[in-house]
């Protein structure tokens, strides 16, 4: 936050370009990237004449890779939740509006009733089964009344559901289901709701399992409704019970040793305390796991911001107005190649919009240190500035106070350490939290202008952007000027460069397998943060669009 407080992004190192450079904090923007996720193609016509058809063959053998890998997709799937969702997809890959969905809607009914069976058996938060009820009976609506437009709206929403289950590009996986036949998009369909089915009665047979040993029941049930014979649910209900039987006895066994476990880890702790009592806890330099300076709490909070980003930077709905001449000018500040009327535009531009936001705020800030540095007085909402600038000129003080007066105790090699951790820890747990703070309110105007340079919002939905812009500054000010610190070594943050061929270590971005071979950057949305250490460990990873390689 100034010239002797690192750089909010003091350890970004940028490749090539302009951008964040290293130790001593300049900030200077960074350029950007083409289209997204391979999104159409960028130069070059599409009209392209064939003097001969692909062989029947060869479109065979893709359309089989294609169903192959989509058939590894829906068997990948870990949760029931994710199968209502996929079945829309297919059913939205037959959709014509002329066609009879009689066969569609009575799939329809048979889902629901699965999923209201598995929320009968308390296999469902009561939001989630609201929400995929809605989208089940919206999705029945608008085939019914062919609404195109809403229809889109509700696939985009779906594909968006879907990427906790391994659908990262919605559009992408849409296509490949339209490359299927009739007969296997059929097959998929039953899948779901075969799936479905499974998950509604193992989560019955769970339930009935736990109340007064009804076993028997549940199997007599399960077995009446599959139309076994009775000699058949005889020998089904006697292996069921063996395997519950078993079942019962592996889960015993392992309750015990997981006592054993939890005691020995008692034990292990309460020595470790002890010798780390004899110590003076001296050299070491990690954060309690009930500390929200701890590593795993910081990367949670890392990943709130980058989802409050996506959050605020949205420029989809009818309620908001993009302006096209001062968009085309952001893209050419940070050298992306999509254009307004591309397909992927307003990913792209959202993505371009949290990599400008995350700029800004460090600028104002650095501006907000520079000017206090000389300062002999400070106000009340100067002091963390004040602190991290006087913290920076005390840590090479106290090295020069060990170098010049040689010794073979701890407490003065680990110092500067310790100090940094503390101090740092001390700002970023109380650092402004002063609800009109200064330096907060100069940035939160600043930003709010920028954004309606770029885009316009209804008026009713503004009152809340103030509110999720204040939350984003002070986040990106405790992370960034002040969480990092707190940690040992001090992570570098790290933004990658337009052309960049695509890291899957240290990125993540839309691609599938193999895929990312033939990707390069587009924009990086948000840095990769690494701790340069014997492990080289990764805190949290980039946040990337990509192009087609060039």
């Amino acid at each position: 936050m100034s010239r002797h407080h690192p750089h909010p992004y003091r350890n970004y190192v940028c490749r090539e370009g302009h951008g964040w450079h290293g130790n001593h904090g300049d900030y200077r923007s960074h350029g950007g990237y083409g289209s997204h996720r391979g999104y159409g193609s960028h130069g070059g016509s599409r009209n392209y004449v064939y003097p001969l058809g692909p062989r029947r063959e060869t479109i065979v053998n893709d359309r089989d890779n294609n169903l192959t890998k989509l058939f590894r997709i829906f068997a990948s799937i870990p949760r029931w939740n994710g199968y209502p969702y996929l079945f829309i997809m297919v059913c939205n890959a037959d959709y014509q509006p002329d066609n009879k969905d009689s066969k569609v809607v009575d799939e329809l009914e048979e889902i629901r009733m699965s999923i209201d069976k598995i929320n009968q058996y308390s296999g469902a938060s009561p939001q989630m089964f609201k929400l995929i009820k809605e989208t089940l009976d919206d999705y029945q609506n608008l085939r019914v009344n062919h609404n195109q437009k809403q229809m889109e709206q509700l696939v985009e929403k779906v594909g968006f559901e879907l990427r906790p289950h391994s659908v990262k590009d919605h559009t992408k996986f849409l296509e490949q289901l339209r490359n299927l036949t009739v007969e296997q998009r059929s097959v998929l369909r039953e899948i779901c709701i075969n799936r479905l089915r499974s998950f509604s009665e193992f989560a019955e047979y769970i339930i009935s399992y736990s109340k007064d040993n009804r076993v028997q029941q549940f199997s007599e049930e399960l077995e009446t409704a599959r139309n076994i014979s009775i000699e058949q649910r005889y020998d089904e209900s006697r292996q069921s019970s063996r395997q519950i039987e078993n079942s019962c006895s592996q889960i015993s066994n392992i309750s015990n040793e997981t006592a054993k476990l939890l005691e020995e880890n008692k034990r292990l702790k309460l020595e470790a305390a002890r010798h780390q009592a004899a110590l003076g806890n001296v050299v070491n330099f990690k954060w309690r796991d009930d500390d929200p300076n701890n590593s795993m709490q910081l990367v949670k909070d890392i990943e709130k911001l980058q989802r409050d980003l996506q959050s605020f930077t949205r420029v989809k709905g009818t309620n908001i107005q993009i302006n096209q001449v001062a968009v085309s000018e952001l893209f050419n500040r940070y050298k992306c190649s999509t254009k307004f009327d591309d397909k992927a535009m307003k990913v792209v531009l959202s993505a371009v919009l949290q990599r400008f936001i995350l700029e800004h705020i460090n600028e104002l800030s650095d501006d907000f240190s520079r000017r206090i540095d000389n300062t002999s007085f400070l106000t009340d909402d100067q002091l963390e500035a004040g602190i991290a600038s006087r913290a920076q000129a005390l840590f090479p003080l106290i090295s020069r106070f060990s170098t010049f007066n040689p010794g073979d105790d701890e407490h003065t090699r680990v110092l500067p350490i310790k100090l940094r951790q503390h101090i740092y820890a001390a700002l970023s747990n109380r650092g402004f939290d002063n609800q009109n703070h200064q330096l907060v309110q100069q940035i939160l105007e600043s930003l709010i202008k920028k954004m309606d340079q770029y885009r316009t919002i209804e008026s009713k939905d503004k009152s809340k952007l103030a509110s999720k812009a204040t939350s984003i500054i002070k986040q990106v000010l405790k992370i960034f000027c002040f969480r990092l610190e707190t940690q040992e070594p001090t992570p570098k943050v790290e933004f990658y460069n337009v052309g960049d061929p695509i890291d899957v270590e240290v990125m993540d971005g839309s691609w599938q397998g193999d895929d990312a071979k033939d990707l390069e950057v587009e924009i990086c949305s948000f840095p990769a943060i690494l701790l340069i250490d014997s492990e080289k460990r990764i805190l949290t990873k980039a946040q990337v669009m990509t192009r087609p390689k060039v």
